[in-house]
């Protein structure tokens, strides 16, 4: 990317969407511990982001994180969990 003599680098809009069952051997209704199970629940991510690249060598990530944890409790019977929003800046640079 060049606005006459080099511009300001390459910069990237990215998106991704991830999800994970956090449970082990666990069963609605019933205790963990009568189950030996976990009850993690569900967790799925959104994020949004803006990446720049100076030059060749350089990067630098900028990512906007909604994080969303359903699970149900140690007993198995009540729905918990939260959400969460993160901001996440980061630089990268390869020899």
């Amino acid at each position: 990317f060049s606005l006459k003599d080099g511009g300001y680098g390459a910069f990237e809009l990215v998106g991704r969407y991830s999800t994970v069952n956090l449970n082990d051997r666990a069963t609605r209704g019933r205790s963990a511990a009568s189950t030996g199970g976990v009850f993690g629940g569900t967790q799925d991510v959104y994020s949004v982001g803006l990446n720049w690249y100076p030059n060749e060598h350089l990067r630098f990530l900028l990512d906007y994180d909604i994080i969303d944890v359903n699970r149900l409790s140690a007993s198995g019977t009540t729905q918990i969990g939260q959400r969460v929003q993160a901001v996440a800046l980061r630089a990268q640079a390869a020899f």
